[in-house]
């Protein structure tokens, strides 16, 4: 009986290194899960908050958009021209102020929806206008009295990157 009370002392000895580890391994995985959950869990919010915000730049260009042109349509007051920054088609909008004529030029410049407000004919650069959202691409036209304005977000998903917007111009009615 001896011998075998002193075989499972040294059994309980060998037990409870082996126990240790094992727990010690335990912590660590759990520890490593944790850390996993964390990270994927912190890129995910990160995309939410960048989809979220591209949302909110495609809203804020198009709602701008179609304000500005229903506020200032008139007769032969809206057209598109390429604009002097980099060539690309822009929407400009003239209007009679104390007796001169002003243009508004929306334009797309680095990824940028701005706004210039010059007198007409004069020419503008990037620092004469201001910033009014990010947003990838703006490519507006006009066709048989309606404005269409594509509008493209920043790292959009596929389902809500793009806005269309049909105008409907009172500008060429006569």
């Amino acid at each position: 009986m001896e011998g075998i009370v002193e075989l499972m002392k040294k059994n309980n000895k060998g037990v409870s290194k082996v126990e240790v580890i094992l727990v010690m391994i335990l912590i660590l995985l759990m520890g490593l899960a944790v850390f996993t959950l964390v990270v994927s869990s912190s890129d995910t919010y990160k995309n939410v908050i960048d989809e979220k915000e591209n949302l909110s730049n495609l809203r804020i260009a198009t709602s701008y958009i179609d304000n500005k042109i229903k506020q200032s349509d008139e007769q032969s007051s809206i057209y598109i021209k390429n604009n002097p920054i980099n060539g690309e088609a822009s929407i400009v909008i003239v209007q009679r102020v104390d007796n001169e004529n002003y243009e508004t030029w929306i334009y797309l410049s680095d990824k940028m929806l701005k706004e210039a407000y010059i007198k007409q004919e004069q020419e503008f650069t990037d620092d004469m206008s201001f910033d009014i959202a990010s947003i990838e691409e703006f490519l507006p036209s006009i066709k048989d009295d309606i404005m269409e304005i594509t509008i493209s977000g920043n790292k959009a998903s596929d389902t809500f990157s793009k806005r269309y917007l049909k105008i409907n111009l009172k500008s060429n009615e006569g």
